[in-house]
């Protein structure tokens, strides 16, 4: 919630969709992404993402489950962003 009390953007969406979510991020310019692994993972293979311009990411935020150093470095050869790995109460995030 701090990002609120500080008067900073959030954007949440209600139901995921890898297209979708690529356009907000692409259209709002956001910088930082909180998600679980399987987002990880497709942002980091999937074709479709090449088609938005997701520059203004600085990192992306991962939890709920492990990620692989290997998926990492994919989504840092992909997208040149990194991928920190979150630890504790998945109900307290973001």
């Amino acid at each position: 919630m701090c990002s609120l009390l500080m008067g900073i953007k959030c954007v949440v969406m209600s139901r995921f969709n890898l297209q979708q979510a690529c356009k907000v991020i692409q259209d709002d310019r956001l910088t930082v992404l909180y998600v679980p692994p399987p987002i990880v993972l497709a942002l980091g293979k999937d074709p479709s993402v090449s088609k938005y311009d997701l520059s203004s990411l600085r990192f992306i935020n991962s939890a709920a489950a492990p990620v692989s150093n290997e998926l990492v470095m994919t989504v840092w050869d992909r997208l040149h962003i990194g991928v920190k790995q979150g630890w504790g109460l998945s109900e307290a995030s973001p």
